[in-house]
């Protein structure tokens, strides 16, 4: 099952990123931007999860419409993408089913604003 994160820093509690991963993902500080590796360098980093337990192509949508909320609301964030990529970096098309689950939720969005 896969989940969807966001770092805050440390010091400040601001929302710096924004990811979408499985097991101990949220946690590890290797493969990640170098905008993201000067933030945490200056601030650490703090996980907050923002929605749990979905399967992959759902852990893209919700990722993608954080990301784009945030961005809405003026949060500036180390994303290098608009989320919904998978490791290979292809851009993960959603369902009209899956977009349509996502319509008026409470996973999590609301919860930050």
């Amino acid at each position: 099952m896969y989940y969807v994160y966001q770092h805050t820093k440390a010091d400040t509690n601001e929302i710096f990123y924004v990811g979408k991963g499985k097991c101990n993902r949220a946690f590890v500080k290797s493969k990640r931007n170098p905008y993201w590796k000067n933030i945490v360098a200056k601030h650490g980093f703090n996980v907050q999860f923002i929605a749990k337990d979905l399967d992959e192509e759902l852990s893209f949508l919700v990722e993608t419409e954080t990301i784009d909320l945030y961005k809405r609301l003026n949060i500036k964030l180390s994303n290098m993408t608009d989320g919904g990529e998978g490791v290979s970096g292809h851009s993960h098309p959603h369902t009209e089913e899956h977009k349509a689950k996502m319509k008026g939720n409470a996973y999590g969005f609301m919860f930050f604003i």
